[in-house]
């Protein structure tokens, strides 16, 4: 489904490249931020609530998308 939105035929393998950095560095960026989370704000909870503002902000990110051409 991925390679079907690509926007160029000819820059296909540089696309799918930059597609699975971003599909990867959450998973490697992601523990490190919470562990600074959880000693900033002395706690789990912290956690819970980023996360929650993160994923609220993500939907609010793909709202004005229309159509996939």
């Amino acid at each position: 489904m991925i390679s079907s939105v690509l926007p160029d035929k000819d820059r296909f393998g540089t696309d799918l490249g930059v597609l699975n950095i971003a599909s990867t560095l959450p998973g490697v960026i992601g523990p490190a931020i919470a562990g600074v989370i959880v000693i900033a704000f002395g706690g789990y909870l912290a956690i819970y609530i980023a996360v929650v503002v993160i994923a609220l902000l993500g939907a609010l990110a793909v709202l004005p998308i229309k159509s996939v051409r």
